[in-house]
């Protein structure tokens, strides 16, 4: 952005479409058009989007852009103990329970889930910013309900 201002761009806020790989797309010190998503003044930081107008995945910002139902993509933020959490944008993240990644059942169920990785899934609830469920059960996401 400038000799000493660089901008961050979370994976979300940087793809059109999340099957694409980020390395296939950019690569350091790529010179892209940005937009100034937010401002942090006390960390020196600035967020920016990378996406053009051909999006495929609607950039989400807030538990209100999300109802039960709605089929998204999103990135595999981090494998706990509990499930998998899903970052569906730069600050909204859901959490698949352990019960909820597959319709079959998986032994070592840690082992088919990397952070980075591209899911689609179905919001089952979003009632607040830490309270978004999802399911990445095919039979789920296929459901009409």
């Amino acid at each position: 952005l400038g000799k000493q201002v660089s901008g961050i761009s979370f994976i979300t806020d940087a793809l059109n479409d999340y099957t694409d790989k980020l390395d296939d797309i950019f690569s350091t010190n790529d010179i892209c058009a940005a937009t100034v998503l937010e401002v942090d003044h006390s960390n020196k930081k600035v967020y920016v989007s990378l996406r053009t107008k051909d999006v495929k995945d609607k950039r989400i910002t807030s538990y209100e852009d999300l109802s039960p139902g709605t089929v998204v993509r999103g990135f595999v933020k981090n494998v706990a103990n509990n499930g998998v959490y899903v970052a569906l944008g730069r600050t909204v993240h859901a959490l698949v329970r352990v019960s909820d990644l597959s319709d079959s059942y998986l032994k070592d169920w840690k082992q088919y889930f990397k952070v980075h990785q591209p899911v689609l899934g179905k919001i089952t609830k979003s009632e607040g910013e830490n309270q978004i469920l999802m399911t990445l059960k095919q039979s789920e996401i296929n459901s009409d309900s």
